[in-house]
């Protein structure tokens, strides 16, 4: 019996998105771009993300082929004996999924905007650790598709589980997603063809052939499991995770010399909101976590690279980019004064764009479920930052990047731990 089986699929970046393209031209790190510049989403990055999802549950179908062979297709990348060949795993399989290309939607102003980073030890910059990459901004949207070509539940169900995990947050897409990169929201509208005829009329890639009846919206939201708690914050006065710029206003006058790294809104009226990425998170947390757990412990939840024997461990914890509001902007000019005459130095003056107060939220996700031991040492890490002994950002030693815990969601099944652990919020720090 003839079928397929369409999904459009609407997204929305819930955090800055880095598909690179193997460039660096214009910075360490291009995104990838279409011919008229505009930022895409190519289909290898969906479908590999997808993939990798269906390999982790680890499950096959008739004859033992494993789950994401049947799906996405296998082949053979070596020669193997006859008896090799006849194992299920090593069965050569054709897709039954066609990904395609996620486009820039025509009513979107897709910013691309160049993002600082660097590798920090103790607060100080490590050396050849400094490198600048680009990143499609919060809040753009792109439209794909996925063909199927079986209607088998296996295969359908599978593909909409990974769908629903990448909806939720249990996985993202792109580069640098254990630092909050990549983060999206989905609206998906299935639509199931049994007829030759009307498919041979269906045209993908025209809105019109979605406006029927039969084309119903996936609900999403509940399909996959998510190991992942919130916690609501409120910046106590200023945050220094600082953009260094030499550009110039568009009065002409001149910019700062620095500012609070912002997220470049692409709304029509251009407003900027002040953000701290994950990597900034994720670097103060390292650091306060190693003291509370051993090294192996450390390496194995945050990842690491040996740089003697260039194995990299990747990260199973992931901390979101975490957008302010209800917080000001503040422009001061300062001079850096010499410490024994009391006299500025020369070519010291310069000139800072500072947020303060608001309020902003944190979330923190894992690949699996964690231990007893890993949650409550994340939550003697957030009692340090309640009573201001763990600090983010820069200027630390002049009271910035100071926060206030606020409130507590968890979608962890053993979150007795982190939640005792905060219990001490009002009772005093760990110390």
């Amino acid at each position: 019996m003839f079928k397929r089986i369409y999904y459009k699929i609407d997204i929305e970046l819930l955090s800055p998105l880095s598909v690179g393209s193997g460039e660096n031209a214009q910075t360490d790190k291009d995104i990838i771009v279409d011919a008229l510049g505009n930022p895409f989403i190519p289909a290898t990055a969906i479908t590999g993300v997808l993939r990798s999802y269906v390999t982790e549950q680890g499950k096959t179908v008739k004859d033992g082929i494993p789950l994401d062979h049947a799906i996405f297709g296998y082949t053979l990348s070596k020669k193997l004996s006859n008896d090799e060949c006849k194992k299920p795993e090593n069965i050569e399989t054709s897709t039954l999924a066609k990904v395609y290309d996620a486009y820039c939607t025509s009513d979107t102003k897709c910013c691309i905007t160049t993002r600082d980073c660097v590798k920090l030890k103790n607060k100080v910059a490590v050396e050849n650790a400094k490198f600048d990459m680009e990143a499609v901004e919060t809040g753009a949207k792109f439209t794909g598709y996925i063909e199927l070509l079986s209607d088998e539940d296996w295969c359908v169900s599978a593909i909409e589980e990974a769908l629903s995990a990448l909806h939720i947050g249990r996985i993202f897409i792109g580069s640098k997603t254990s630092r909050g990169y990549g983060r999206v929201s989905l609206s998906v509208r299935k639509l199931v063809i049994s007829d030759v005829a009307e498919w041979l009329g269906f045209r993908m890639f025209e809105s019109d052939s979605w406006q029927t009846d039969k084309a119903e919206a996936l609900d999403l939201s509940r399909i996959a499991e998510k190991f992942e708690f919130v916690v609501q914050l409120k910046l106590r006065g200023g945050i220094s995770v600082r953009k260094y710029t030499t550009t110039v206003s568009k009065d002409g006058s001149t910019a700062p010399d620095y500012q609070s790294l912002a997220l470049e809104s692409i709304t029509e009226n251009g407003e900027t909101v002040a953000v701290i990425p994950g990597t900034s998170w994720a670097g103060a947390f390292r650091d306060r976590f190693a003291e509370l757990t051993d090294a192996a412990t450390v390496q194995d939840l945050f990842g690491d690279i040996e740089t003697k024997t260039n194995v990299a461990y990747k990260s199973k914890i992931v901390f979101s980019e975490s957008v302010f509001s209800d917080g000001v902007y503040k422009i001061s000019t300062r001079n850096s004064i010499d410490r024994f005459s009391g006299a500025t130095k020369s070519g010291a003056l310069y000139t800072e764009k500072t947020y303060y107060y608001g309020t902003t939220q944190l979330s923190v996700s894992f690949a699996e479920n964690p231990d007893d031991n890993v949650l409550w040492a994340l939550g003697a890490c957030f009692a340090d930052l309640h009573h201001g002994f763990l600090s983010i950002g820069g200027l630390t030693s002049v009271g910035r990047g100071l926060f206030e815990f606020l409130q507590l969601s968890s979608m962890i099944k053993n979150c007795s731990s982190i939640t005792s652990s905060m219990v001490r919020l009002t009772n005093g720090s760990r110390r």
